[in-house]
């Protein structure tokens, strides 16, 4: 609900200094851009559900683009001087590092786990037709 509210604000903010004073367009695209917001919510939300890679993929936008910012930064700059140009592959390194942890740290699909009874049987594993199982 927070979220929800801040990306509200947000957009609103948006709208208004694109607008640069014009209530007529501050209120033309606060009326057209809420409605895309909230249904373009929506899918992306379905979509996550469906395709948990988009979620690892955003991780690495993320990742690329707080190293893009951080090299930016004018203090880190005066910072590191000459050695801050070695650090461009930083922003690269970092999205796919961020990829590679959602990967890892994904949940795995209930086929490849266990069912966490002592001695469970994997699903796939079937019993013979006397439903005891081979000695």
């Amino acid at each position: 609900m927070v979220a929800d509210a801040v990306m509200s604000l947000d957009n609103v903010l948006a709208v208004a200094a694109a607008a640069h004073g014009d209530l007529l367009l501050v209120v033309f695209g606060i009326a057209l851009s809420l409605p895309l917001v909230v249904w373009g919510s929506g899918l992306l939300a379905r979509l996550m559900m469906r395709f948990g890679w988009i979620v690892w993929i955003g991780g690495g936008i993320l990742g690329y683009v707080a190293a893009q910012m951080m090299l930016a930064d004018p203090a880190l700059g005066s910072l590191l001087g000459e050695a801050l140009e070695t650090l461009d592959v930083l922003p690269t390194l970092l999205g796919v590092t961020m990829v590679g942890l959602g990967w890892w740290f994904a949940p795995k699909p209930a086929s490849e786990t266990f069912s966490g009874r002592s001695g469970a049987r994997r699903d796939g594993d079937r019993l013979p037709p006397s439903g005891h199982p081979r000695r």
